[in-house]
């Protein structure tokens, strides 16, 4: 038998990244997949005789040993998530040896949330109100990291005075990262009544309708009516010819009356 035994105190090398690995997220997604590269590597076996604790400057290398066992969690091409993570590696040789490496890999999250747009808001004031409530839904939000908060620098329900202004929501993950919407609300007087706005025109006398000018039974077609002035025969004048015989008639008894007088004169001369 040689003299020499061979003894393996000495763990495997572990050789990974040389600095902590960082890469962004995948578009969509709340992490990425990583893919890092280790290796493990165990020095020569030395040799000592039966009886020594340590090999002799003088003994022969036995040659490497074999590395017999080599693991990371999480392993390489596993998806990470946003943030830091330590990875952990092993690595044994068939003598029992055990060499560790632990490194980080960081993920950073760079996409900003996606918000919905909300629609403009109006609000019409009550009769003798100077101001009025508003309500409003905040919008709703997504993000890839799957947590998303959204404020808006207005509180909904809070009254506000008759005028306009804009409102600003905002999403932000837990990285920072934001995106906002904005819309308007406008707090307007109430409209005017119906009745004040009525020109009048509805209140117009309505015109009398024009007389049926159609005959009627005792206008027979064809037959002219009789004048007024006209009486049938055997009947006194209508009220339009006596005042023509009224004056006719004091012509008459004047003349008379002359003529009388005229005869009285002559038989006072005789």
């Amino acid at each position: 038998h040689s003299p020499w035994v061979a003894v393996d105190r000495t763990a495997p090398e572990l050789t990974g990244p040389a600095e902590p690995v960082t890469i962004t997220t995948e578009p969509g997604k709340p992490g990425a997949t990583v893919a890092y590269d280790v290796t493990a590597a165990d020095a020569e076996i030395p040799s000592v005789t039966p009886g020594f604790a340590a090999a002799s400057a003088a003994a022969p290398s036995a040659g490497p040993a074999a590395v017999d066992a080599q693991s990371c969690i999480p392993a390489s091409g596993s998806f990470f998530a946003i943030g830091t993570t330590t990875v952990e590696c092993s690595a044994s040789d068939e003598a029992g040896n055990v060499g560790q490496l632990a490194f980080d890999v960081t993920v950073v999250d760079d996409e900003a949330p996606e918000i919905a747009p909300v629609d403009d808001v109006r609000v019409e004031l009550a009769e003798g109100e100077t101001s009025a409530p508003v309500d409003f839904e905040p919008p709703s939000a997504s993000d890839n990291s799957g947590e998303v908060e959204v404020t808006c620098d207005l509180e909904p329900g809070v009254r506000l005075a008759e005028g306009g202004r804009t409102v600003t929501c905002t999403a932000a993950d837990p990285s920072g990262n934001e995106a906002s919407s904005a819309f308007t609300v406008a707090v307007v007087a109430p409209a005017a009544d119906e009745g004040s706005e009525d020109d009048g025109s509805d209140d117009a006398p309505e015109e009398d309708a024009p007389e049926d000018d159609a005959p009627g039974e005792d206008d027979a077609p064809g037959e002219d009516a009789p004048d007024q002035d006209e009486a049938p025969d055997g009947d006194l004048p209508r009220t339009g010819s006596n005042t023509s015989l009224l004056a006719l008639g004091a012509l008459v008894l004047l003349a008379a009356g002359g003529a009388i007088a005229l005869a009285q004169r002559r038989r006072t001369a005789e």
